[in-house]
């Protein structure tokens, strides 16, 4: 659990960092908020971040009388979040949690037909609760708890 809190805060700021370069170059309004909407919505498992993507660059179309600049503030989000949702996020998963990619979908989609938003945010907090505490009562292992 120690480790998702260090995680996934370290990802968020890569692609909210990037996100921010991106959308300050295009010149869209109020940066820092939807810089910091980025960033949280990266705590959703898989789709935040698309959900990141799609909000700035609905804003962009209200405030540039052209589309291309959101074409640019939503290809330049997806490539940060796609880097790192892709190449760096699992390799600090797998080295740091004990979680497979797949069971992070499966618990999202569970979670958020359970409890919805809230869900979808604790999805793998929540499963990796489940996975230490069924681990304990169930042990991989053929050794049998005290008691």
């Amino acid at each position: 659990m120690e480790t998702y809190v260090w995680v996934q805060p370290v990802t968020g700021l890569m692609v909210a960092a990037a996100s921010g370069v991106v959308m300050l170059a295009a010149g869209l309004d109020n940066v820092l908020f939807w810089t910091v909407v980025v960033f949280l919505l990266c705590y959703i498992p898989v789709i935040g971040s698309t959900a990141g993507s799609i909000l700035p660059a609905l804003f962009a179309l209200l405030q540039f009388p052209t589309w291309w600049q959101a074409a640019v503030i939503f290809g330049g989000t997806q490539v940060a979040a796609t880097i790192v949702g892709n190449v760096i996020y699992p390799r600090m998963q797998a080295e740091t949690q004990n979680i497979d990619p797949l069971a992070t979908l499966v618990a999202l989609g569970f979670w958020s037909i359970l409890w919805g938003l809230a869900g979808a945010f604790l999805a793998v907090p929540l499963s990796i609760i489940a996975l230490v505490i069924f681990n304990h009562l169930f042990p991989a292992d053929d050794t049998k708890l005290p008691g």
